[in-house]
């Protein structure tokens, strides 16, 4: 009874999944019912998995693109601009996605603007992907073009997004 008032008030303070296993794995050990070890640490290793977020997708995108950088230098030859090196073409087609973004090309030059791009952008292209957090599929699109997750020559960009995620501890 105790350990389920502590988790809804937990709860109550929208603490991560990964927190919560977390507490319930302290009050299980301390219990005088305590779980074994191995049934306590399968939950915190399987709450790490699923606590990828679209934040933590974004935030691998913009290392991989320009280092973290928030104004980064132009790439693709001046053809790629902002933190998450988006092209001209890449801005139309999502704007024509989601009219609401606006702003003129040269607003993906900003971390918060560029990033409803990629959104609109990949929901476009990728909306199974986006729908189940499929962020490789995701990072395959975004790298390759629509159609990006079937191209070879993506896999290399994607692992790279997958190994700053997993270095991320997501």
């Amino acid at each position: 009874m105790r350990a389920r008032l502590i988790l809804r008030e937990m709860d109550r303070q929208r603490m991560s999944e990964g927190w919560r296993d977390l507490a319930l794995a302290g009050l299980l050990a301390t219990s005088s019912v305590a779980a074994p070890t191995a049934a306590v640490a399968q939950p915190a290793a399987a709450s790490r998995a699923q606590i990828q977020s679209f934040d933590d997708f974004f935030r691998a995108l913009h290392q991989v693109e320009a280092s973290g950088k928030y104004h980064p230098r132009d790439g693709d030859g001046g053809r790629a601009i902002g933190p998450f090196q988006i092209w001209k073409a890449y801005w139309r087609d999502a704007l024509e996605f989601d009219p609401s973004i606006g702003g003129r090309y040269q607003d993906c030059r900003n971390y918060a603007y560029a990033k409803k791009v990629v959104a609109a952008y990949l929901q476009r292209h990728a909306p199974d992907a986006w729908a189940k957090k499929d962020f490789a599929t995701l990072a395959a699109v975004h790298n390759g073009g629509p159609t990006g997750a079937s191209k070879p020559a993506t896999k290399e960009y994607v692992s790279r997004v997958q190994s700053v995620m997993a270095t991320r501890g997501t």
